[in-house]
């Protein structure tokens, strides 16, 4: 049997990379020089109950995305299309799973993070149920 929340990871990461986004599974450092935007996937968490017959709960993943300030309406188009491949994942191969939208959020802020750079960070926290 699976693990749901590699299942939901690998497909987020799949879905990334399909859509031609550069995708890391860790936030590359200054050195590597990764070119503007790109996707890091972030943190998975389950929160579980067990039935006779079932796991049931829910899936979390944090997804990030980043780029420097002149491309917050690319940032802005990554995380509407990240979402949407989300909204299409129904299940893995051995869980039924749905996006829960009402508690997936997403946000864009400004990040002073790199010295004397101002970046866009797009943030999406996704919520899935496991059925």
């Amino acid at each position: 049997m699976f693990d749901p929340q590699l299942d939901i990871y690998n497909s987020m990461y799949s879905y990334s990379n399909s859509k031609g986004y550069s995708t890391y599974t860790y936030l590359p450092p200054e050195e590597e020089n990764a070119e503007y935007p790109f996707v890091v996937m972030g943190n998975t968490g389950l929160n579980s109950g067990l039935t006779k017959y079932n796991l049931q709960g829910n899936i979390t993943l944090n997804i990030d995305v980043w780029s420097d300030i002149s491309n917050r309406a690319v940032v802005s188009s990554i995380m509407n299309d990240l979402l949407r491949g989300a909204v299409t994942i129904k299940g893995t191969k051995d869980y039924q799973i749905l996006l829960d939208i009402p508690n997936t959020d997403q946000r864009i802020i400004n990040d002073y993070s790199v010295e004397n750079t101002v970046l866009i960070h797009g943030i999406m926290n996704f919520t899935f149920k496991i059925l």
